[in-house]
């Protein structure tokens, strides 16, 4: 199936953030590699991704009619190859004051939760002035912005409270899985870590590229939050997802309970 969100819901894993599209952006280059990604993604249980190519950055300007195309072309490959997966269409937008225009204008694809949430990611450089200013506007307008994989920003890296604020001011945050696995370094990881310790992380998504250096990891990456937090840390994790998918009609966000297993203590016997 291909479509609606029901089947998602119920139990299956949502990528709420991948870039799947062919040849738009820095994902894959051709629709078989757009394919091969989606078919990994479903061997690891994923049943239901928000393809969400890169918009209003400097570097892809694509219009929305090719991000359009693009998409259709992934939809049939999907079924194509007979892949069970609900397909989305979102946006990992740049928080700028364009970008705000262009929601309200209805240029921003939101195939996806109900047209509730939006995808934003920063500047790895440096953070703009305005970057609150502009997420308040979003919440004005009804929409909840959710940040992109903020333990990897390298001020975030070295300054929580930035990613504090976020949330008090009423963002969400999206942690990648491979941070945790300590794919993009020990800093990224230390503060995704930090972030799912002190409840600051809502949801984790692959933001896979491709299947070389960028690739999804989600089953590898579930597998060490529940060692390290806890089986209920992981599922509120997964829970989070489906309801940001619904649009919240399939419930509402969870605080994620981290909860380290208790070590063993070792006593040593006399005699």
């Amino acid at each position: 199936m291909i479509g609606g969100w029901e089947s998602a819901v119920h139990g299956g894993l949502v990528d709420l953030h991948v870039h799947l599209l062919p040849g738009v952006d820095d994902g894959p280059a051709s629709t078989e590699e757009a394919a091969a990604l989606l078919e990994e993604m479903v061997n690891q249980g994923v049943k239901a991704a928000v393809c969400t190519p890169h918009m209003f950055d400097r570097r892809y300007r694509v219009p929305e009619e090719e991000v359009r195309r693009a998409f259709s072309v992934l939809r049939e490959a999907a079924e194509d190859r007979g892949l069970t997966v609900d397909l989305y269409l979102g946006a990992e937008v740049r928080l700028t004051g364009a970008a705000l225009d262009a929601w309200a204008a209805g240029a921003i694809p939101r195939d996806w939760g109900g047209g509730r949430y939006v995808l934003v990611e920063l500047p790895m450089r440096e953070i703009p002035r305005d970057w609150l200013e502009v997420a308040h506007e979003f919440l004005v307008f009804g929409v909840t912005p959710i940040l992109a994989h903020p333990e990897r920003y390298p001020a975030m890296v070295y300054n929580g409270a930035l990613i504090k604020e976020w949330v008090e001011r009423g963002g969400l945050c999206q942690v990648t899985w491979s941070s945790v696995l300590g794919t993009w370094g020990r800093g990224p990881r230390r503060r995704a870590v930090w972030m799912l310790e002190r409840g600051l992380c809502h949801v984790m998504a692959s933001d896979a590229h491709d299947l070389a250096k960028r690739r999804p990891d989600v089953q590898k990456a579930l597998g060490w939050v529940r060692e390290h937090g806890g089986e209920q840390a992981a599922e509120a994790l997964l829970a989070n997802a489906r309801v940001v998918l619904a649009g919240d009609s399939a419930g509402t966000l969870r605080q994620v309970p981290w909860s380290p297993p208790r070590k063993r203590l070792l006593w040593s016997r006399s005699g």
